[in-house]
């Protein structure tokens, strides 16, 4: 199965992505965080420091991280194992995008919801995590403001909507303790496993 663990920046992603693959057979590859790979590639404390440069070019940049995210993800697919998590997924990536192209009041280019439209329909099923569950961790790879993290949530919320994500390839976390979050979605994967191979 293809799972993606979506939600906005500091809900808990890449940790309940490794809690999983502790688990007895989700030993899964990871498609990890495309955003904060590609930042600390460059050489960027953050992603979103790249699009607070001061550049007339914003919303160039955002198409073009997104457009770079879901172009290797479409490879990871073609070339990785049947199973793995993503660590980021289309519904979180378009939310991104959304929400700095409002930022430059801008629109998406169709072809950019397409393209997330046909990724998004190979994956099995999707771990929203909500924010306001855990206070932010402040380490140099993420943005530690609340209101940028709610924001990119509720763009979350629209996003699943967007994309016609059904409701049985979809858990919504309600779990705040993160041993109860492993178990809930853990519980949820294997009913999910044994609805795709009826």
């Amino acid at each position: 199965m293809l799972i993606s663990i979506i939600g906005s920046h500091g809900t808990g992603k890449t940790t309940l992505i490794n809690q999983l693959r502790r688990q007895p057979g989700t030993d899964w590859p990871v498609f990890a965080d495309y955003y904060r790979s590609t930042a600390k590639n460059l050489g960027y404390s953050r992603p979103r420091d790249i699009l607070l440069e001061d550049s007339p070019n914003k919303d160039n940049t955002i198409t073009a991280m997104t457009s770079a995210a879901l172009g290797a993800m479409q490879q990871w697919f073609n070339t990785s194992a049947p199973d793995g998590f993503i660590d980021l997924g289309p519904p979180a990536l378009l939310a991104h995008q959304r929400y700095w192209m409002a930022v430059c009041k801008k629109t998406v280019s169709p072809y950019l919801l397409h393209l997330c439209r046909k990724i998004s329909d190979q994956i099995d099923g999707y771990i929203y995590l909500p924010s306001n569950h855990f206070p932010i961790e402040k380490d140099a790879m993420r943005s530690a403001d609340p209101i940028f993290q709610q924001d990119v949530d509720q763009w979350v919320k629209r996003c699943i909507q967007e994309l016609e994500i059904p409701e049985q390839k979809l858990l919504s976390v309600s779990s705040r303790n993160i041993g109860e979050r492993v178990k809930e979605a853990s519980d949820w994967l294997t009913g999910l496993a044994l609805t795709l191979q009826a």
